[in-house]
């Protein structure tokens, strides 16, 4: 039987959404062959194996926030790239094809578009941001649908569907368990957030009052794991537990009274999703800062509090938890007005959308 291929990966920003819509292609057709596209470098290769499905890899670097080197290797490995994913495409013979952004999804949608003329296939997009990346903006001519989160990147797209975005399943707004303590979630991501890191363990080293009657998780990301994982070492906190990574969010959103994370389109979904008050310090060196404009549009609905990353001192974040311990009404207006940003069934939707008649 002819499947899904799904491509992309590097990041769980398009990881996750993806794994939501699969999950949601499944129940509506069980037996459907559904195979990843992705590369040995990204968080695909964690979080795909672990959720039992074929997992295909490819080579091909990144192009933003990335040194001259690593762009040229990646412009010359390309043509590579593009050659692997049409060998995949023509041995698994798949119905659709969907790319959800990061590394291997800009080579296997070029190959999808160069084979579609012979094979009967259906080609599709999702895009999370409001202003889409360069590969999207190309490709966007040549699939049949595209699915996106903002209506404002509409333009760039035929046949567009706003459907916001797909989150997996087990995020949704929780009771909470009574606790004296203010539970604080951080974290930046599969790689990690340097800033967010620097300033949550330098606060932590120098303690104070600010940390009585808190308790914070800390996921460190892989990039500086092995530095602040001996810093926390050496300091032994007692109300600090770090991670290299998080594979249980659903329980982690259910336990945090307060979130301290970036602002990419999907975080700000999850959030959304499971209602929870936040602070967003955006990364600053974003492709057309997307983080920033993300951030202030729910900062502007009193959704969360933003705080720029060069103002997000250690001092300032120990005013902030303080404030936040004093005054935990303010934590429950964020909490309802962040959940008016959620768009339910996202991925039910992508995955009627998908199958059409293959149901």
């Amino acid at each position: 039987m002819q499947g899904l291929l799904i491509s992309g990966g590097g990041t769980g920003g398009h990881i996750y959404p993806a794994v939501a819509i699969v999950q949601a292609v499944k129940k509506i057709n069980p037996g459907l062959p559904i195979d990843f596209v992705g590369t040995p470098r990204g968080l695909e290769t964690k979080i795909i194996p672990r959720e039992k499905f074929p997992l295909h890899l490819i080579n091909i670097g990144a192009l933003n926030s990335v040194n001259i080197f690593t762009k040229l290797w990646t412009v010359l490995s390309l043509p590579f790239a593009i050659l692997g994913a049409v060998g995949l495409i023509l041995k698994l013979r798949p119905k659709i094809i969907l790319g959800v952004g990061g590394y291997a999804s800009g080579p296997v949608m070029l190959g999808a578009v160069m084979l579609k003329p012979f094979l009967k296939m259906k080609l599709a997009l999702f895009e999370a941001n409001a202003y889409p990346g360069l590969t999207n903006r190309w490709l966007s001519r040549f699939v049949d649908v595209s699915f996106t989160n903002f209506e404002i990147s509409n333009k760039f797209f035929k046949n567009p569907i706003t459907v916001g975005i797909p989150i997996r399943e087990g995020l949704a707004p929780s009771k909470k368990t009574t606790s004296d303590h203010l539970r604080v979630l951080v974290f930046g991501g599969s790689q990690g957030a340097r800033g967010i890191n620097l300033t949550v363990t330098e606060a932590v080293k120098n303690g104070g009052p600010w940390l009585d009657n808190v308790e914070i998780v800390h996921q460190l990301g892989s990039t500086d794991f092995t530095k602040f994982d001996h810093l926390y070492r050496d300091l032994k906190p007692k109300n600090v537990q770090w991670f290299e990574f998080l594979y249980d969010m659903p329980d982690r959103y259910r336990w945090a009274d307060l979130v301290i994370c970036r602002a990419g389109a999907s975080t700000l979904a999850e959030l959304a999703a499971c209602e929870k008050a936040a602070i967003l310090i955006p990364f600053p060196f974003a492709a057309d800062n997307h983080q920033q404009e993300n951030a202030q549009a729910v900062a502007k609905e009193n959704g969360a509090k933003m705080i720029l990353q060069k103002d997000f001192t250690s001092e300032n974040l120990k005013k902030l938890i303080m404030d936040f311990r004093e005054n935990r009404g303010s934590l429950g207006t964020y909490e309802k007005s962040i959940g008016k940003f959620f768009r339910p069934k996202s991925a039910e939707r992508v995955a009627q959308e998908l199958l059409g008649d293959m149901k």
